[in-house]
């Protein structure tokens, strides 16, 4: 497995993050980093259990491994106006 596969397969349970973090993201059924950044912006936004704590620190996370891309809405992945 490369490290960009072994990075996003991860259990986030294993990312030495909090256990508050860990809860929010089995609530909202994330077992991975794959399963959080394969769903669309929005859809994360409106997850029962979805937090602004929860997201910062994930992103905090995310620009600590210099992976914050990762979040970046690609085509097909763009939040969409209502």
């Amino acid at each position: 497995m490369d490290d960009k596969n072994e990075f996003l397969d991860k259990r986030l349970n294993k990312l030495g993050l909090g256990n508050e973090f860990n809860h929010r993201c089995a609530m909202m059924n994330y077992k991975t980093l794959r399963d959080i950044v394969s769903t669309p912006p929005q859809e994360i936004l409106s997850r029962e259990g979805f937090t602004y704590n929860w997201f910062g620190e994930l992103i905090g996370y995310l620009v600590e491994n210099q992976q914050l891309h990762l979040l970046q809405p690609t085509p097909g992945k763009t939040i969409e106006e209502k």
